[in-house]
């Protein structure tokens, strides 16, 4: 299932990432996730489609950026794409 929102990532690591969502999303639901790299980075494109699993996710008050907050874990990345994550989340330039 596509994940249909845009929301800055935070955390984000070689294993998986952090997000805001208004949706309700469940422990071991799967979803498609389209990442957006910073248009000034050279880490070989401008996106990276990845699919994720829900690991954890936590109710955020009211007034909050969004609803809930929510721990996604990759499940299916193409090696081109973790090498970009790795490369951007480690402050190294690909070539």
């Amino acid at each position: 299932m596509p994940w249909r929102e845009a929301r800055r990532a935070g955390d984000l690591s070689a294993g998986g990432l952090r997000a805001y969502s208004d949706e309700a999303r469940l422990p071991g639901e799967r979803l498609e996730m389209e990442l957006f790299f910073p248009e000034r980075s050279r880490h070989g494109g401008r996106s990276a489609v990845a699919l994720v699993e829900v690991v954890w996710v936590e109710p955020l008050p009211l007034g909050a950026e969004a609803r809930f907050d929510v721990g996604l874990h990759f499940v299916g990345v193409r090696p081109e794409d973790l090498v970009r994550i790795e490369r951007l989340v480690g402050g190294g330039e690909a070539e």
